[in-house]
């Protein structure tokens, strides 16, 4: 039994045993949202940005996945899918970059169980070597690297809005550094089908 913000849920070992992990990728236009809000640099009033210029894509499902590529996914899924969401800006983090800090429920039927922060450690994460033989990046270099994601549960069909709030760095002045430019978050949905 799961219990939290007033709910219960029980799913048997049968149900657990036949879950699917999906993952959804929010990817953020970054030059949108520095252009249109402007720096923001007050944590805990993250300035709200419209649906443009950002969007959702998903992989996991052996299913169609609908909407595709905007502001309202509809997953195909089953009480019991875990479902993960993970945020990147356009560029992949490499210039610009985003950080989400909370992912939380708005309104609309409660979909999801609330989601948790998930912290991810890799040793020997690869990434591609600049001083490969072939300058094609391979073999790859394996170094420590870290990742996050929020994960959820889903407990039920239906639509929930649901508010993601990120940090955003754009590149310095030396080309090096990431630093700090606001506080923002974003509304969008995802139907439960």
């Amino acid at each position: 039994m799961v219990t939290n913000e007033g709910f219960a849920m029980t799913l048997d070992i049968d149900d657990h045993a036949r879950a699917r992990q999906i993952n959804v990728l929010v990817i953020i236009d970054t030059a949108y949202v520095k252009y249109a809000y402007g720096k923001n640099e007050n944590i805990s009033q993250p300035r709200h940005i419209a649906r443009e210029g950002q969007f959702m894509v998903s992989t996991g499902s052996s299913a169609i996945i609908h909407a595709q590529e905007t502001g309202e996914l509809q997953l195909p899924l089953e009480i019991g899918d875990r479902v993960a969401i993970r945020v990147t800006s356009l560029c992949g983090n490499t210039s610009d970059a985003v950080i989400p800090y909370r992912v939380r429920r708005l309104w609309g039927t409660r979909v999801f169980a609330p989601f948790e922060h998930v912290f991810l450690a890799r040793d020997g994460a690869v990434q591609p070597d600049p001083d490969s033989p072939t300058h094609n990046g391979l073999p790859p270099l394996a170094r420590p690297t870290h990742f996050s994601n929020f994960d959820s549960t889903v407990i039920a069909h239906g639509t929930e809005r649901f508010e993601i709030v990120f940090a955003l760095y754009v590149l310095s002045s030396n080309g090096q550094c990431q630093d700090p430019f606001g506080y923002y978050a974003w509304n969008p949905t995802i139907s439960i089908v």
